[in-house]
């Protein structure tokens, strides 16, 4: 609800972690990030995240948002889930 593709269902989110980094690669078909775009998602603990464009849980964070920022998404989700 944060975020301009707000209309997209991110509902269910699983009880992974939240991963921040920057895009390192694109094939050539995406559309939605390009490479170094500050980024975000549900998923587990690993070095390195293989996603589709597509996933609802990959979100581009906003021009200085800080990675602390992205990490209280899911506590927020939760809370909003609650009430």
């Amino acid at each position: 609800m944060f975020f301009p593709d707000a209309d997209r269902n991110i509902f269910p989110v699983g009880p992974d972690n939240i991963a921040v980094g920057r895009v390192t690669e694109v094939g050539s078909s995406v559309n939605r990030f390009k490479l170094f775009d500050h980024v975000s998602c549900h998923t587990n603990c690993s070095e390195t995240i293989t996603l589709n464009e597509d996933s609802a849980d990959l979100r581009r964070l906003p021009e200085g948002a800080s990675w602390y920022a992205a990490v209280c998404i899911d506590p927020a989700v939760l809370a909003l889930g609650a009430i």
